[in-house]
């Protein structure tokens, strides 16, 4: 968002004079700074009568000064208190909040590197688990860094997760 059109839709909202000049209605300005640095501070901001407008402004935007809340999600694709954890609360959190919040997925949690038939994992929940596990991972790997998350919540908050990952039949 563009800090000078939106002071100058502050200007256009009434915080400035207006005087008669050659028989047209010509805005003064309220203070002695340009539109573009009403905003700069809260003292020019108060000068120039639009604070207000600016307080809103900087409340809509992140302080790209300030870092990003990075978020590291380690869980397990069929445990249930993760499921829930990923649905309920972190993947709404950051449907709210990405603009200020990253989230790293790690689809490992309470795995082993322990080989076990055709895995060189054992996983908590199971064979199937590792399996979820493994193609979180690929979706995670191979899905770009907007999209990863909306992908792998759709798998989480489905019936059954091994089924939501497969190709829909043609």
């Amino acid at each position: 968002m563009d800090l000078t059109i939106d002071c100058l839709k502050a200007a256009e909202m009434g915080n400035s004079l207006r005087v008669k000049s050659q028989g047209k209605s010509k805005p003064k300005p309220a203070c002695e700074y340009p539109p573009s640095q009403w905003c700069r501070s809260l003292e020019i901001a108060i000068e120039c009568r639009v604070q207000k407008q600016c307080l809103e402004l900087n409340a809509t935007r992140p302080n790209l000064a300030v870092p990003r809340v990075e978020v590291t999600l380690y869980y397990e694709s069929l445990c249930p208190g993760c499921r829930a954890f990923l649905t309920q609360q972190l993947f709404p959190t950051w449907a709210m909040l990405h603009d200020i919040m990253d989230v790293k997925l790690v689809p490992y949690g309470n795995a082993q590197e322990l080989p076990s038939g055709n895995s060189p994992f054992t996983c908590q929940h199971g064979e199937p688990e590792c399996h979820g596990n493994m193609i979180e991972a690929c979706i995670l790997h191979s899905v770009g860094r907007y999209s990863e998350f909306p992908v792998i919540y759709c798998m989480e908050s489905a019936a059954n997760i091994l089924d939501a990952a497969q190709p829909p039949a043609l």
